[in-house]
């Protein structure tokens, strides 16, 4: 191996070039003593988890219930409504739909607080109170929210009822909330949604007996944009376990939304808006001080509630687009309305995983499914910042093409040269490096900031000296979530990277990776120079390889960088795949070799730069493979100029003359190095076989 350096100081634009010589919120839960105490307990604490918000779509949440009303029988409803109390001084529903609009105050009986509460104990609790009316939204609190109880049990949580307490305080703050901010920032950037006053549904245009007059339609005509927001205690298991830590903070039905009650609607659960509604420091309550939202439940509700419209939102445009791209709009959602720290324990369990694929929801299984938000809505925010911002992301939402095609057609339509790939590969790299240079930013952020608090460091694994013997990716073993729960994965799915991080070579290695056959790996070198202030900086090229084709591709780095980390992915439908690499001791042979300018200007209209390259005696340069030239591991040398062997600086030893693309050179030094006012030594190196 032939190793040379070349040193540049650079002044601006001019680069002088010297004679040289050779990276739901899933914090973990821990205990707390609740002291939200009521009449019933006022001298009495109980020990429970802090509960955890996830998806109902999550293994986290256990078992959850949504109910259809086919098959349900529904005869004893009328019994149930009879015996409902409601305030005659409001107008009934029927009056409401000839009148035209709610009044705050309003009680209904509801289908589905009915069927899910049809079993409990004391009959079901199935009204629901409008408690705020906003222009685009209409807060709905079911009237009874205790958890279970019956002759022999009663939830301890019974016992603190300010932990299930809506007052009208909220509802209406809640209402402000999503007319103010939520509806404008998430119909600007995902579109408007269909409108919806219910005169369509299901459980009207049915076969159903005659119902009262207060049932469970609530119409909206003239009010297609409002949307219902239900605020109940959802069951799901933690429902049921006040020990379970997880609950389902909020959630979005394309059946009850478009065919039960044919209006706009998400739901909400009910569970300590005290401390889970609002800014960090608010007190709902003016007699309880000690009671107030904390840091790390700041904004939740408000934040489940945009994450959930937005999916109301891409139901009407694209039905089809898989989940990842829907659930990374909604996390992204949240960031838009201005409450990007709820997203952070999604984004913390991404980077805890990396391997986890960005396409493939739960292919780590449910247990890790928090890392597939994670990776989503890093995704798209990388999108956003990127490649055009809101309208690019509404042009993947409304053009209605589902999955990375629409992807690809939005950028294609926004004049970007790019595909989905191309994003994947410079995305990954933005996860590990989070810089500016080298890439002009593209390696970087915009919105968010990976290098500081609360983002934790992303997941690599090290490998430490020289030789490497052949090392497969599963070697490192199963991936364990940022829980600690063991993935009983080992592999990696499309689009999921691993990054290896080799460390300690006393001297050089050659580095040979191969893939499975048949599938697309993308292999990105990225060296690290640490400088001596503590500021690293990066030089990132990739190995684009095929085994078919290029079995035993290699690489070969110097001892120089402090660290060298390889970003492993598959592209493409993949599926499960390994790979294996190994590093190898090579011999290096020192070069000496003369450049026969001083300078590299960018404004100047020659074409090359030309090295003459002669070696040690002993040695032959017609032995050196011209083809394995390379400047930094990146520019070969430029066949269509002359290589010649002759004696260039006459002193009896026979050199190489070769030639490298000027532009080449310049486009690659402003691309990688970061150029100061100030002058600026850059190395670059020669290598060969």
């Amino acid at each position: 191996m032939l190793v040379h350096e070349w040193t540049l100081v650079t002044f601006g634009k001019v680069l002088s070039l010297l004679t040289i010589s050779i990276l739901l919120i899933s914090v973990l839960f821990s205990v707390i003593v609740y002291l939200a105490k009521g009449d019933l307990a006022s001298d009495i604490t109980v020990t429970l988890p802090d509960y955890e918000p996830v998806d109902w779509q999550s293994g986290l949440a256990g078992h959850i219930e949504f109910p259809i009303p086919e098959g349900l029988e529904l005869n004893i409803d009328m019994e149930t409504f009879a015996a409902t109390s409601f305030d005659a001084s409001l107008p009934t529903l029927k009056e409401v739909h000839a009148s035209g609009d709610l009044q705050v105050g309003t009680k209904v009986w509801d289908w589905y607080l009915w069927s899910i509460s049809r079993n409990d104990y004391g009959g079901p609790k199935a009204t629901m109170t409008l408690r705020a009316l906003g222009q685009y939204c209409e807060i709905w609190v079911q009237d009874d929210l205790r958890f279970p109880f019956n002759e022999t049990y009663n939830d301890p949580r019974n016992n603190y009822p300010l932990n299930f307490t809506i007052t009208d305080e909220m509802c209406q703050y809640l209402a402000e909330v999503f007319d103010n901010i939520i509806y404008p920032t998430l119909t600007m950037y995902f579109g408007v949604p269909l409108d919806r006053e219910g005169n369509r549904s299901r459980l009207i245009n049915s076969s159903y007996p005659t119902a009262p007059e207060n049932w469970w339609w609530i119409p909206a005509p003239g009010h297609g944009q409002r949307v219902i927001v239900k605020v109940l205690n959802y069951r799901d298991e933690n429902y049921y376990n006040p020990a379970y830590p997880y609950y389902v903070a909020g959630f979005y039905s394309s059946s009850y939304t478009i065919t039960y009650y044919d209006r706009n609607m998400v739901h909400l659960d009910c569970w300590q808006w005290w401390r889970r509604l609002g800014p960090a420091g608010k007190q709902w309550f003016s007699d309880r001080p000690d009671l107030a939202v904390s840091e790390d439940r700041a904004n939740l509700y408000e934040a489940t509630l945009a994450h959930e419209y937005q999916h109301l939102i891409h139901r009407d445009y694209n039905r089809n687009n898989p989940t990842w791209i829907n659930e990374g709009c909604s996390d992204y959602a949240e960031m838009l309305c201005g409450w990007s720290h709820t997203i952070w324990g999604h984004v913390n369990a991404f980077l805890a995983t990396p391997d986890n694929s960005l396409t493939v929801w739960n292919d780590q299984g449910s247990i890790n499914n928090l890392a597939d938000y994670g990776a989503a809505a890093l995704f798209i925010v990388y999108l956003s910042d990127h490649y055009g911002g809101a309208e690019l992301i509404r042009s993947i939402v409304t053009s209605g093409i589902p999955g990375i095609p629409g992807i690809n057609a939005a950028l294609q339509r926004f004049g970007y040269n790019v595909t989905f790939d191309d994003v994947f590969r410079d995305w990954r790299i933005a996860n590990l490096i989070h810089s500016d240079t080298p890439g002009e930013g593209k390696y970087n952020y915009k919105s968010i900031d990976l290098g500081k608090p609360p983002a934790r460091p992303i997941k690599t694994y090290c490998v430490h000296g020289l030789p490497v013997p052949p090392t497969k990716g599963t070697d490192f073993g199963n991936t364990i979530t940022e829980l600690g729960y063991d993935t009983d994965v080992s592999k990696i799915r499309e689009y999921g990277t691993d990054y290896i991080v080799l460390r300690g070579w006393p001297e050089m290695g050659l580095i040979t990776f191969d893939g499975e056959d048949g599938k697309n790996a993308i292999v990105t070198v990225i060296e690290a120079y640490v400088e001596k202030k503590g500021e690293i900086k990066y030089v990132v090229s990739d190995i684009e390889l095929s085994k078919p084709v290029l079995t035993g591709a290699q690489r070969t780095f110097t001892l120089e960088p402090n660290y060298v980390i390889l970003a492993i992915s598959y592209t493409g439908a993949a599926g499960w795949s390994d790979y294996t690499f190994a590093v190898e001791v090579v011999p290096t042979l020192k070069a000496t070799v003369v450049v026969n300018s001083n300078s590299l200007n960018l404004k100047s209209g020659g074409n090359w730069v030309t090295a003459y390259i002669e070696l040690p005696k002993g040695y032959d340069v017609s032995n050196i493979n011209v083809s394995t030239i390379l400047v930094n591991f990146t520019i070969p040398v430029d066949f269509s100029a002359p290589s010649t062997m002759g004696d260039f600086d006459r002193d009896g030893t026979p050199d190489l003359m070769v030639k490298f693309n000027r532009a080449e050179i310049a486009s690659f030094i402003f691309n990688n190095i970061n150029i100061e006012d100030k002058s600026t030594i850059t190395t670059l190196r020669i290598l060969a076989t």
